[in-house]
């Protein structure tokens, strides 16, 4: 059993306005990475969110597995870039991608292979 009082969770959650959907085409990309065995994944989401790389709409986990005598785990995340006034060109998918995978790398997440 357990209580709890909606009324203080309200006054702490922000104010989330959403916009109309857009109309152009979304480009979903999946990354792997070598991930901590004990790490949340949320921590490799987060990352991305709040890299500021452009046309992120959402990211989210698709996978999860480890292979038996690995001291890691392999993630994989779903990307979607998107605008909201254009259909965007490949080079800035891939301007976008590269700043994904750096912003990774930053926080010592590598690639899996």
């Amino acid at each position: 059993f357990a209580e709890f009082d909606v009324s203080k969770l309200l006054k702490v959650m922000k104010d989330v306005t959403r916009g109309e959907p857009s109309v152009f085409p979304a480009v979903k990309r999946d990354f792997t990475i070598q991930f901590p065995l004990k790490d949340f994944a949320a921590r490799a989401v987060a990352t991305i969110n709040s890299a500021a790389v452009p046309h992120v709409t959402q990211v989210s986990v698709v996978d999860d597995f480890a292979k038996p005598g690995e001291e890691f785990r392999r993630l994989s995340l779903r990307v979607t870039l998107q605008s909201s006034d254009r259909t965007l060109q490949g080079t800035e998918i891939e301007e976008s991608s590269k700043g994904i995978v750096k912003a990774l790398e930053k926080h010592g997440y590598k690639l899996a292979v």
